[in-house]
């Protein structure tokens, strides 16, 4: 399917919904599975942004980058390995746990032991030092040769995209 395919069918989609208010609306959210790597993940977050606002996201082993579209959300996953490097920082010793019984389980006792401290390394996705704010608080401001990653900026929604 090519994108001018799926284009018309969204409209279409969208007009068939306006004639059926008696119909519930499907959840507000269009979901792709498709950052396999830091370029494409650097394209998307350029093309997202263009015009508009995008919210880059991380949690634990996946980023998504999202933009709103009047309501609907746009988002985009991948595995935060594809797009990020995990760098071994430290070590830290974990403290001896006792996991009292439970029925058919007897005690356990984990003894203290090290373990290794990771951290993720990301390059940014607009060939800039990544802004780290929480989630909603930034913005991708068009203009230029690259659009700009503005922390607490406004959005203006008269932007075409």
């Amino acid at each position: 399917m090519t994108h001018k395919e799926y284009a018309i069918g969204l409209r279409q989609i969208a007009t068939w919904l306006e004639h059926h208010p008696e119909v519930d609306l499907p959840e507000p959210k269009l979901t792709a599975y498709s950052l396999y790597s830091k370029e494409k993940a650097s394209v998307t977050a350029r093309a997202l942004g263009a015009g508009g606002r995008c919210d880059k996201v991380f949690a634990d082993t996946l980023v998504t980058l999202k933009r709103d579209f009047n309501g609907i959300t746009l988002q985009y996953h991948g595995t935060r390995s594809n797009v990020c490097e995990q760098v071994a920082v430290g070590k830290r010793v974990v403290p001896e746990q006792y996991i009292p019984p439970k029925p058919a389980t007897e005690a356990q006792v984990i003894p203290e032991h090290e373990e290794t401290v990771y951290e993720w390394r990301c390059a940014p996705l607009l060939g800039k030092p990544d802004i780290e704010v929480e989630e909603g608080m930034a913005e991708l401001v068009a203009g230029g040769a690259q659009p700009q990653l503005v922390a607490g900026s406004a959005i203006d929604d008269d932007i075409p995209f």
